[in-house]
């Protein structure tokens, strides 16, 4: 990793601060499990407010009782994936249904479970096997679930690349050390750059 990157990064996010909307620190999004599944599913290379906000919405209002593994399982093997989604491609539903039998396997049951298990080397080892999904998703998960990282994603990786990280020679947990560390420089909690930089690059994306 070029050393002096870090630097250049928080010259580029003192710059942009002033723009960052004030937020809060991550709490749990979700204390329903169906909810929770939908959202980090369907969430990679789509758009959030037209794909997945609605889905999710969608979820919670029809299926209000699949807040466990249990109850989402009953379900599914009823009405089938694809409607519980409302979505037919067979990556995304091939996600959902992994991390859903993953979670059964091992009588995960409640979003607090998942909580849990996903700050073990285990649960970091078994998701990131499952196809399509990476390490990208397993932070926006673990943020999902209350806890303070950083998912690398399109629009995040698009500030790197502004700021001259090569983003595609540099592996993912590299470019989230440099923008850990930027923060770090200029005294600037994650949180706040991680909510502030994926609203400010999403609002100018082509």
């Amino acid at each position: 990793m070029n050393t002096g990157m870090p630097n250049v990064v928080a010259d580029f996010l003192q710059f942009l601060r002033p723009c960052f909307a004030e937020c809060q620190r991550p709490s749990r999004v979700y204390n329903h499990l169906g909810a929770l599944l939908a959202d980090v599913s369907l969430q990679a290379g789509v758009n959030y407010d037209h794909v997945v906000r609605p889905r999710v919405n969608y979820v919670l209002a029809e299926f209000p009782a699949t807040a466990t593994v249990s109850s989402l399982k009953t379900l599914i093997l009823e009405i089938g994936v694809e409607q519980f989604l409302q979505w037919k491609g067979r990556a995304k539903i091939g996600v959902f249904t992994s991390i859903l039998g993953t979670l059964d396997q091992r009588s995960i049951e409640t979003v607090e479970d998942v909580s849990a298990w996903s700050s073990t080397l285990e649960a970091n080892r078994i998701l990131l096997g499952i196809r399509g999904f990476g390490y990208k998703s397993f932070d926006y998960l673990r943020l999902l679930c209350g806890f303070e990282t950083i998912p690398i994603d399109r629009h995040l990786r698009r500030f790197l690349e502004l700021a001259g990280v090569n983003c595609g020679r540099t592996s993912y947990t590299a470019l989230q050390s440099i923008l850990l560390e930027a923060c770090e420089q200029i005294g600037l909690e994650p949180y706040k750059a991680e909510h502030g930089l994926w609203r400010l690059m999403r609002s100018c994306a082509p």
